[in-house]
């Protein structure tokens, strides 16, 4: 999916969730406006054994700091 819907890219941790398997966290570039929803909706749509939760964050507006 994040193939499809973004510009790129990159995981940053796969860590274990004591009871509720595993949590993945992507920093990602979306394609565009609108996209969010997009992603939203292919993850909470995924079938329950798949994901039992999704989060997503914006990271605009947030200073770089060299």
């Amino acid at each position: 999916m994040l193939e499809e819907l973004s510009d790129r890219f990159k995981l940053i941790e796969v860590a274990p969730v004591e009871g509720h398997g595993v949590l993945i966290q992507y920093l990602a570039r979306l394609d565009g406006s609108g996209v969010e929803g997009a992603v939203m909706d292919r993850l909470l749509n995924a079938p329950s054994s798949v994901v039992s939760a999704a989060e997503l964050r914006s990271l605009k507006g947030l200073k770089k700091f060299s």
